[in-house]
């Protein structure tokens, strides 16, 4: 397919440039229609030398001309070529909603914001036609009603307030290599201890990486919590009932990859020996929408109650958690923003996650306050 600008140059020669495009709508036609002025490029210097050659005497011998100057074609071409892409897009953008909304200038806005942020495109229509109505009928803010709308489509909930009939409550982690486990543990752990004066105790599942070990060790001994290491299925079901009088034990699960069947049958068999049981997933906030999205299908053999979105400190675009939140209808318990035990860490409401993604960056500085 011909580009515009290859289309000017056939029609008016090889120094076409484009100096302008705008819509023209006809009220008979329900697609617009794109005009574009062009016109021959100006270039000093050529014309200089013209005027040199006429008035050089006979006898001398002809002057190369001066070049175009080329890096300024480039930048006007390159402004141009700008200009005819966000026009396209703005006629993209506008064509994905319902006619009765897509003159508004605020909800276009507001539709090209959504998916800036990396919302899903179908997600960002639904919102925007509520967001629409709403605003339309008692004309609030955009933002807040946004937020209360967005807030509307998110499950948030932790599960280690459901109550069991016998024995402790046992609460697994679960996620990729360095999505932050470990530390999410301390953390929730800390949480139990100090802040609700629970008995709690921890067992690892990770032989792998003597780091992480070494890392859980050193929590457990500032905490004064036991701990107890687990290679195998027989370790492990010792240490289950060596912990039977607690209020809560968390496990700490392998950080490998949960690509791997392997990997997923060993933790399914591991976990079928366990009463009380409730599994996290641990997300990072900056993986990318289609792996975040592919890690939660491949758990769904596994017992996972709940999602804790780590990391949200390293980005600033929450598209991806939100969209895979809505899709896959699971509950957020927590969000982690930092390093620091046990404060970087605060409980999930849908209110919270809906503000994070509507602000941003300047959402993170309030849940850095603890809002």
């Amino acid at each position: 397919m011909k580009t515009v600008l290859q289309m000017v140059k056939e029609q008016i020669g090889p120094e076409a440039v484009i100096l302008a495009t705008r819509e023209i709508r006809d009220p008979l036609d329900a697609a617009p229609s794109v005009e574009v002025t062009a016109g021959i490029g100006y270039h000093p210097g050529l014309k200089e030398s013209r005027a040199q050659a006429g008035a050089r005497p006979k006898d001398q011998s002809p002057e190369i001309p001066a070049a175009p100057d080329t890096a300024t074609l480039f930048r006007g071409l390159e402004d141009n070529l700008g200009e005819i892409k966000e026009l396209l897009l703005d006629l993209v953008h506008r064509s994905s909603l319902s006619e009765k909304f897509k003159d508004r200038k605020k909800l276009f806005h507001l539709y090209q914001e959504l998916l800036e942020a990396e919302l899903d495109p179908a997600i960002v229509r639904a919102l925007v036609e509520k967001v629409a109505q709403e605003e339309k009928n008692d004309g609030n803010n955009l933002k807040k009603v946004l937020i209360r709308k967005l807030a509307g489509m998110i499950k948030t909930g932790p599960p280690w307030d459901r109550e069991v009939s016998s024995g402790p409550r046992r609460l697994a982690l679960i996620g990729s290599s360095g999505v932050g486990k470990t530390t999410t543990l301390a953390k929730l752990a800390a949480m139990a201890r100090v802040r609700q004066q629970k008995k709690v105790a921890i067992i690892s599942l990770d032989a792998y990486r003597l780091g992480a070990a070494e890392q859980l060790k050193t929590y457990a001994r500032i905490m004064n919590l036991p701990l107890r290491a687990a290679q195998d299925k027989e370790e492990f079901r010792q240490a289950v009932e060596l912990f039977d009088n607690m209020d809560l034990v968390f496990i700490d699960t392998a950080g490998r990859s949960l690509a791997n069947q392997e990997t997923l049958a060993e933790l399914a068999e591991k976990f079928s020996l366990v009463d009380n049981l409730a599994v996290f997933l641990v997300l990072s906030a900056s993986t990318k929408d289609r792996d975040m999205a592919a890690t939660i299908r491949r758990v769904q053999g596994l017992p996972v109650e709940a999602l804790i979105i780590s990391k949200v400190d390293e980005t600033e675009r929450y598209g991806n958690v939100i969209n895979n939140l809505i899709k896959f209808k699971k509950p957020v318990s927590f969000l982690t923003n930092g390093q620091k035990v046990p404060e970087d860490i605060l409980p999930a409401t849908p209110e919270r996650l809906a503000e994070l993604f509507a602000a941003g960056g300047n959402g993170l500085r309030n849940l850095n306050k603890g809002s």
